[in-house]
């Protein structure tokens, strides 16, 4: 356990890594794990993250608290790292201090891009207010993907594009008016259904809204997508010609998360 508290030292930067050295009580560094890896890839896009090392002052050493693995990623990109100098005068458990540690959420991460000034990430969190919508779920519709993997990493690391958001508006507006009529289908499994259907250029939303109303008593909780394209084909062709709308959706939307994963890819 180590006796520190913050001073009233201001931050400081520099590149001269030779001034630190690594807590034993801390973990060992370690920056082969996915999560490492994806810190350095994340700091190779945006410079070094606006969060301080911890330090404590040990025979003219600084010796690191909090912020190792930071600290070894800027090493690695050869980036300016930011620390304070802790006083000893309470104490800090290392072990307790990671556990508190909250990792950043994705609404974390749009609201700081949003007011850095990245207007897509804006139109992301206006969006999901205005529809009541989860942010992956709001991510996914305005990239035109279903997957939300497909995407989160360029979302984290400050890319995320808005690709149409006229057909997200289309697929959230059609959602927010068949879950007013059964709060049971108001899951992320009928928002993805719904999606696919939007993909199909022969569906019509006016249909599905017409014989959702004659048979309310069909919206009820399932449990994955698959499911509720089935039901609302169902519901689709009650008393009308029928429509394979299940099986065009399907095959719409994995064409086009296909395509949208081509061009991920291309922009690497």
């Amino acid at each position: 356990m180590t006796k520190a508290k913050a001073s009233g030292n201001k931050l400081t930067w520099t590149k001269n890594y030779q001034l630190f050295d690594l807590d034993k009580q801390n973990r060992p560094v370690d920056l082969s794990g996915s999560k490492r890896k994806q810190l350095v890839e994340f700091m190779k896009q945006v410079g070094f993250l606006p969060i301080p090392i911890l330090c404590k002052r040990v025979n003219q050493r600084l010796v690191v608290v909090d912020g190792q693995h930071r600290l070894a990623a800027a090493r690695e990109l050869g980036l300016a790292v930011c620390y304070v100098v802790l006083d000893d005068e309470v104490e800090i458990d290392i072990p307790k201090l990671q556990v508190c540690a909250k990792a950043w959420t994705a609404y974390d991460y749009a609201r700081s891009y949003a007011l850095s000034g990245l207007k897509d990430y804006q139109v992301l969190l206006d969006f999901i207010a205005e529809f009541d919508l989860p942010i992956s779920a709001g991510m996914s519709l305005l990239v035109n993907n279903v997957a939300y993997n497909n995407v989160h990493n360029k979302f984290r690391a400050g890319k995320f594009v808005v690709s149409d958001e006229k057909g997200a508006r289309r697929v959230a507006m059609l959602y927010m008016q068949i879950v007013r009529f059964s709060s049971q289908v108001k899951t992320r499994f009928m928002l993805s259904a719904l999606q696919a259907c939007c993909a199909v250029p022969e569906f019509e939303d006016k249909r599905l809204l017409q014989c959702v109303s004659r048979r309310p008593d069909m919206l009820v909780k399932l449990g994955s997508r698959e499911a509720f394209l089935h039901r609302l084909e169902e519901i689709y062709n009650f008393g009308r010609k029928p429509f394979p709308l299940k099986f065009y959706a399907e095959a719409a939307i994995s064409s086009r998360n296909i395509a949208n994963r081509g061009k991920l890819d291309s922009k690497e």
